[in-house]
């Protein structure tokens, strides 16, 4: 490569109609400061973007010269060579959780080559139009292998975080915040209420943009929209993150990549657009959000052929649990006492009264061969004093497939039928992991995945209970296991614990093989058999955000030590746009009067979340605490096929949802005046009752009431 000197560096660049700054002092490249497109600030140079390399056993690189500016194609490159110094830790630790130390007497300084990318980038969003630009690095090494690029960001539409609002749909996050200068923001995921802040207090800091944040990056305010995203799959774990007393937000995304010397990741486009011509408003800028969250979403799928998920109203099956005076299991069923291989015929008798409450979709418990159901009665005295004994819960699978303690495929084959016979989608759960006794995983050790401390991945409570697996190698033989349980009869897979079990596994004994890939492949696998509906815990773009929801109301703080990290249903609460796509179990708070919790689920309603009030409870009233949400359920089964592009009213008025042919979907929370086309027919619309409204071009509405509104042509969905 060819030397130059620094004063041939610019001190800045301009890629399409982006001016970006670049930050050099002493001939160290610092990386990007100040970048702005138009004269819009996107960024302020406080934190400069650059990265942060390292390899797995010590080796930093924590200074750049910045040797070349060239220009290919449209396209401007920054060649820069990267200076890495030994350190004494890397990544590796040993079976008790400890680094390892890697003294050496060669520490460097080792050179190699970072590439940065950046190219000028377009896109128009209905009648948004984006513009901007896009980065992306590339390590390569003669002796140096690195597997992960951190990349640190700060992004600050206007120059300063302050009075910007970023949305961000997420399982462990507030949807809104607002930027102030006091407060504080992060996707991280805190164990509890009580221990934010804590550096012991995380459940885990780092999420995968496939679950449990977002995709993209999206925030809004006076100077417009700021959009990030990656037009291509890439294995992005991120944090997003505002710090009190500091006036910029961080983005830290960390790209995963199976070890080597020659390492890149896919662009990442950072794009503005002005505000609209009616000003910065709420509701425009929120409807701005939904069409860049499926577009993002939608490029995700499009990758590995996965297909768009849909909604449906759905719930799972409650139960309790007892011993007999044998020891034996005895499953209730509302009220009713079972043996285990008679539960599913038992749940089965109710499936026609669920479908009349508008239920469309459901999954039992998990009925697979399990620690349960193989090592269920098995004690530890039963092997000596010795030795252990390790049996877990249903979810510790060994396979999928209906275990015969749960009456086997005849038992299943039944409840589908029954199931089916009510018109109801019948699923099954499905998580990330193997149980450690389960045969396949003496047959097929690749197919664990192993933490950098040598243990099989894991977390939470589970360390050592569960075996994280590597999707990549593990993949196929999914497929075949829900192949065969297809042909007994399944439409629909809910995937538990996706992100922290799935998305979060890297497998350290296969050249840090990560795992997005290898699920999405897996989810796109079972699309291809027929299996079309896909829920996930969390938020993704593989499947409809499904997952339980507390509602601690932090500002009340009813418990401090609450579990009010992960999801806080309080959140919500005013922000039920920021839902779309989603089934959240929510448990209310009991200050939550009834007034409330109506106006909360047909909030969700209109912007097509169907939460699971109802799946919860006592468990012998089941199935009568489904009728909550009845009336919401039929109604959505009415309008569900309207609701394919969503215009929020101004003033929090209500939720307008078009179809074809013009039909629509009107959702008012309050009363105000709508125009209708002249001819076309409104109906309101409760549950499984239509009545007609007369109307002379204006719907007078009434506030929290659903209409739909068909073309004059009278071709409208219904």
């Amino acid at each position: 490569m060819k030397k130059r000197l620094a004063s041939s560096i610019p001190s800045e660049i301009k890629v399409g109609q982006a001016v970006i700054e670049l930050l050099i002092e002493d001939r160290r490249f610092l990386g990007l400061g100040k970048i702005a497109v138009r004269g819009t600030p996107l960024r302020s140079a406080t934190v400069p973007l650059r990265p942060e390399i390292q390899t797995p056993d010590g080796i930093r690189y924590d200074a750049f010269r910045l040797d070349a500016v060239r220009y290919q194609r449209g396209a401007v490159v920054l060649l820069t060579t990267a200076f890495g110094r030994q350190g004494m830790f890397g990544e590796y630790r040993d079976e008790y959780d400890s680094l390892l130390a890697w003294p050496r007497t060669e520490g460097g300084p080792f050179a190699d080559v970072v590439e940065w990318r950046l190219r000028p980038e377009t896109l128009t969003l209905d009648d948004t139009a984006y513009e901007g630009f896009s980065y992306s690095l590339r390590f390569r090494s003669k002796k140096r292998s690195i597997h992960q690029v951190l990349m640190v960001a700060t992004w600050e539409l206007g120059g300063r975080a302050s009075g910007n609002t970023l949305l961000n749909q997420g399982q462990v996050n507030p949807p809104v915040y607002t930027c102030k200068q006091s407060t504080a923001f992060t996707t991280a995921c805190w164990r509890q209420l009580g221990e934010v802040g804590k550096p012991d207090g995380y459940s885990f800091q780092f999420s995968s943009r496939y679950s449990p944040i977002q995709c993209f990056d999206f925030q809004y305010g006076s100077a417009g929209t700021l959009f990030g995203y990656w037009p291509d799959f890439v294995d992005a774990h991120s944090l997003m993150q505002k710090n009190p007393g500091e006036d910029v937000v961080f983005v830290l995304d960390k790209y995963l990549m199976p070890l080597s010397r020659d390492v890149a990741f896919p662009r990442k486009c950072i794009l503005w657009a002005p505000p609209p011509a009616e000003g910065v408003k709420e509701h425009l800028m929120h409807d701005r959000w939904l069409r860049a969250f499926d577009h993002a979403q939608g490029r995700v799928r499009a990758a590995f052929k996965i297909q768009t998920p849909y909604i449906l109203p759905e719930t799972g099956l409650l139960y309790r649990t007892s011993l007999d005076a044998k020891g034996k299991l005895v499953m209730w069923v509302a009220g009713k006492p079972y043996a285990p291989r008679d539960t599913l015929a038992a749940w089965a008798k109710h499936l026609p009264a669920l479908a009349a409450a508008g239920v469309r979709r459901l999954i039992p418990e998990v009925v697979a061969e399990s620690d349960v159901t193989e090592n269920g009665y098995t004690y530890k005295l039963q092997n000596g004093i010795h030795g252990d004994l390790a049996t877990s819960s249903v979810c510790n699978v060994w396979r999928y497939q209906v275990a015969e303690f749960w009456g086997g495929w005849k038992a299943w084959e039944e409840f589908y039928r029954a199931g089916k016979a009510s018109g109801l989608e019948i699923g099954h759960w499905v998580g990330s992991q193997l149980s450690p006794n389960g045969p396949v995983i003496r047959e097929h050790p690749e197919f664990i995945c192993q933490a950098a401390n040598t243990r099989p991945h894991a977390g939470g409570g589970l360390i050592n209970i569960t075996f994280g697996l590597n999707w990549d190698r593990a993949c196929d033989w999914m497929l075949e296991q829900f192949a065969e349980w297809k042909r007994h009869g399944l439409d629909y897979i809910f995937f538990d614990s996706i992100g922290n079990y799935g998305f979060m596994g890297v497998d350290y004994k296969a050249r840090m093989q990560p795992n997005a890939a290898g699920l999405a492949r897996f989810i796109g696998g079972l699309n291809r058999m027929g299996i079309k509906a896909i829920t996930v815990e969390g938020v993704s773009p593989m499947g409809i955000g499904r997952s339980g929801m507390s509602d601690n109301m932090t500002e009340k703080k009813r418990a401090s030590d609450a579990v009010a990290g992960q999801n806080d249903w309080s959140w919500w609460v005013g922000h039920e746009d920021m839902l779309v796509n989603t089934t959240f179990s929510v448990q209310p708070h009991p200050s939550r009067s009834q007034r409330e919790l109506r106006e909360q689920i047909f909030r969700a309603l209109a912007n097509r979340s169907l939460l699971m009030f109802g799946d919860f409870g006592e468990a012998d009233a089941w199935p009568a605490n489904v009728e909550r949400m009845a009336l919401y359920y039929r109604t959505y089964n009415q309008l569900g096929r309207l609701m394919r592009q969503r215009r929020l009213l101004p003033g929090q008025q209500g939720v307008e949802w078009r179809g074809k042919d013009g039909a629509r979907a009107l959702f008012a929370y309050t009363a105000f005046e709508y125009s209708i086309p002249a001819g076309a027919r409104v109906e309101r619309v409760d549950g499984d009752f239509i009545v007609p409204v007369a109307v002379a071009g204006t719907l007078k509405t009434e506030p929290y009431t659903a209409y739909r509104i068909t073309a004059p042509t009278g071709r409208g969905e219904s």
